[in-house]
């Protein structure tokens, strides 16, 4: 009796070494995916805070090449009315001058009153 006793104990604590041993086991491969983890995490973290600076610096050019743009194009707006002015002034002047202008191809000078008008214009 008491060797099957024993016989039990024995299987008992061998069961419980073998669940001991596969804990632990168990334990380290938890302990190991756990450091993984943990790297991969410290790593995407940092590419994150990587790409977050690059996104912050391109957003930055971004705003600079549209206020570039913008005013660019105020200035050639600005240009092209100009131009326009000019134009329209030449083209009274040209078309005042042929009427101005003599059979002979002599210019006459213009009278007071035409000067006067001009000049409060």
């Amino acid at each position: 009796m008491r060797r099957r006793l024993a016989r039990k104990e024995l299987k008992a604590l061998k069961a419980e070494a073998r669940s001991v041993s596969k804990f632990k086991e168990i334990s380290y491969k938890l302990e190991n995916k756990v450091v993984e983890l943990t790297q991969s995490l410290q790593r995407r973290t940092q590419e994150k805070k990587e790409i977050e600076g690059k996104l912050a610096e391109l957003e930055k050019q971004l705003e600079a090449m549209t206020s570039r743009y913008e005013e660019a194009d105020s200035r050639a707006k600005n240009l092209q009315a100009q131009l326009n002015s000019s134009n329209e002034s030449l083209i009274r002047k040209t078309s005042f001058f042929k009427l101005r202008r003599t059979s002979s191809g002599n210019w006459r000078r213009p009278s007071r009153r035409l000067q006067r008008r001009r000049n409060r214009s």
